[in-house]
């Protein structure tokens, strides 16, 4: 996808002469950020925004991964969150670096997209930057929505100006992400179930939850549809029928200010990352131990099995170092 309409960009190719190599994870993180966003703030003008991580190896570029930014007034990177995040993945990826930016937008490049570049060369001198269009998925072309740029300096009514210039990239596939991606296709669409193929737990839990909070939202709309009719004399009141419906409301908690809910909200999730980080680190270690132990097992498999020394033979002593010259 190119985004040449836009007089931000250059009609022409970058001059830059960069290989980059683009990883499915990276693009999986960028839907999942976008789809999570859509979902919490429909009805905003929602700003999906973060930084790209990989390698670089002279003039190839590796984006293998991304991680989500946030924005402060005017559209400004909050450089804090961006410093401490960047530490937290190098404690994980300790050989990857920040290799620039992602907006998830179907809007042409403007002056934001300017700005929000000049922001990111305080953490990269020569930052690259993916924008993925959410509404330009072709499924016949099979052609991916998002293009990569880098900027260019160039002359413009007699003084010179930034504008972005398109840089072709090859998509890139290890074994892990290649199974990953093969077992998300084979699931499909959450809620469609795809004949032939067999569910795992987890999808099967997932879409079982789904249809649960979906009947319950069916429900609670319904009940406040009749209170409202009732509460402006379009319906007779049913004295059982709210003392029923009054009693559902008074088991739900009752939190008197959004902060409050917003801190128990973020323990939660706190917990839940940690446990989910306990989980990887402990299989890890498990791993770890087993692969150690094959190898242990697999040289004294190698080994001739040890006999005594003959009573009429004198034991030789070991040679120390294993080469004689």
């Amino acid at each position: 996808m190119e985004d040449s309409a836009s007089p931000f960009v250059l009609d022409r190719p970058s001059n830059s002469g960069l290989q980059v190599l683009l990883h499915p994870l990276a693009l999986l993180n960028m839907s999942d950020h976008y789809t999570r966003t859509s979902i919490q703030f429909p009805s905003e003008n929602r700003f999906v925004l973060g930084a790209l991580y990989g390698t670089q190896s002279g003039r190839e570029v590796s984006i293998h991964t991304t991680f989500e930014l946030l924005c402060v007034a005017n559209k400004r990177i909050d450089g804090e969150y961006f410093l401490t995040k960047t530490e937290q993945m190098k404690q994980v990826f300790s050989d990857y670096d920040v290799l620039g930016w992602y907006l998830v937008s179907s809007n042409d490049l403007n002056e934001v997209d300017l700005s929000l570049h000049e922001q990111m060369q305080i953490f990269n001198e020569n930052p690259l930057y993916l924008r993925l269009d959410p509404r330009a998925l072709s499924v016949v072309t099979g052609t991916l929505p998002a293009t990569i740029y880098d900027t260019e300096t160039v002359p413009s009514d007699g003084k010179m100006v930034t504008r972005f210039a398109t840089i072709p990239y090859t998509l890139e596939t290890a074994d892990a992400e290649r199974i990953a991606v093969d077992h998300a296709a084979k699931l499909g669409v959450l809620g469609e179930h795809v004949p032939g193929e067999k569910d795992s737990a987890l999808f099967t839990q997932i879409t079982n939850q789904r249809g649960a909070v979906k009947m319950l939202r069916d429900r609670v709309y319904l009940l406040r549809q009749y209170v409202s009719a009732v509460k402006q004399g379009k319906l007779p009141p049913n004295a059982e029928l709210l003392r029923e419906i009054a009693g559902v409301l008074h088991r739900l908690p009752v939190i008197e200010q959004d902060d409050e809910w917003s801190q128990h909200y973020s323990q939660e999730q706190e917990d839940a990352t940690l446990t989910a980080h306990l989980s990887t680190l402990t299989k890890a270690i498990s791993n770890l131990h087993e692969a150690s132990g094959m190898g242990r097992k697999g040289r004294a498999m190698g080994k001739r099995p040890m006999q005594g020394p003959s009573p009429h033979q004198p034991m030789r002593p070991r040679m120390q170092g294993g080469y004689r010259g």
